[in-house]
């Protein structure tokens, strides 16, 4: 096969002969099997969208930036979500470590829409969100912007916390979190190795006097985190797309990355394209 441009793109086209007749069915386009694919606009438009998302401009600034979405509003919607979900699976298929020998991981948990906490606060369009409460619980290493955050149920249990951990964190780490139950000698009941454990009492100080311990970086992570999210139209079940993200970008950021170029590379090992992934019949004509 060959590659050849039309008006508007560049396909693959077999331009095999039998008979003296040109085969016309082995033609597709070079965005087959990738998450272009179903693109209905040119190009450049599709790139103007990745770039207004990976810089984390909002759905409404992008429609203005751009003018596309004046002639199509659901447009921006469509591809924000595309590209939230391809963050969202590379994540979760790349979670970095987190803590190690010397290393400290503080952990919390925090609550998210619903009723405010402690009855306390108050969300946009919380009335949306009656019967949906999530709670996340959140790892972070301190002095790196790695982190894990997962929704999990309300009774934020031992038996729910814990698997998280052993999943995410490294043998050796330092461990610091308010005194929250399910963390009671936490060292005896992970699966990790020579880990040690600091909690601190939040409701006598912030920080432990004797310990020095503290859990001020988590609690950063969490303004950050919230300060992430739409402060309006968000619905309950697009909270996990909206966390995976959050991470995605400060894996992004701590590496120093390109977004735009590093979005690309996910999307690529997310959706490659591979002979599988070629129109039926087509792979007769390669």
């Amino acid at each position: 096969m060959r590659i050849v441009k039309d008006k508007t793109s560049w396909f693959w086209i077999c331009t095999k002969r039998v008979d003296g007749v040109k085969c016309n069915r082995g033609k597709f386009s070079v965005f087959d099997g990738s998450f272009l694919s179903n693109k209905k606009m040119s190009l450049r438009n599709v790139m103007f969208f990745v770039w207004h998302f990976v810089h984390h401009l909002s759905e409404q600034q992008c429609k203005q930036y751009t003018s596309i979405g004046e002639s199509s509003n659901c447009a921006v919607v469509k591809w924000y979500k595309m590209c939230r979900n391809i963050c969202g699976e590379w994540i979760e298929k790349n979670p970095p470590k987190l803590g190690g020998f010397g290393k400290i991981v503080e952990m919390d948990e925090s609550y998210f829409a619903g009723a405010p906490k402690y009855g306390k606060g108050r969300r946009l369009g919380e009335g949306a969100w009656v019967g949906f409460d999530k709670w996340g619980f959140g790892l972070i290493e301190r002095g790196s912007l790695d982190c894990r955050i997962e929704l999990v149920d309300a009774s934020r249990s031992r038996k729910t916390l814990l698997p998280i951990i052993n999943r995410h964190c490294l043998p050796g780490s330092i461990f610091c979190s308010d005194s929250w139950k399910a963390y009671n000698a936490l060292a005896d009941h992970l699966d990790l190795e020579d880990v040690l454990y600091f909690p601190v009492n939040h409701s006598e100080n912030y920080v432990n006097p004797n310990t020095g311990a503290h859990t001020q970086t988590v609690e950063g992570l969490w303004r950050h985190c919230k300060d992430f999210l739409p402060n309006f139209g968000m619905k309950p079940k697009d909270l996990g797309s909206y966390v995976r993200q959050f991470m995605w970008h400060r894996y992004a950021k701590q590496r120093k990355l390109d977004m735009f170029l590093f979005f690309l590379k996910c999307a690529s090992e997310i959706y490659p394209p591979t002979i599988s992934n070629l129109p039926t019949g087509a792979m007769s004509h390669i």
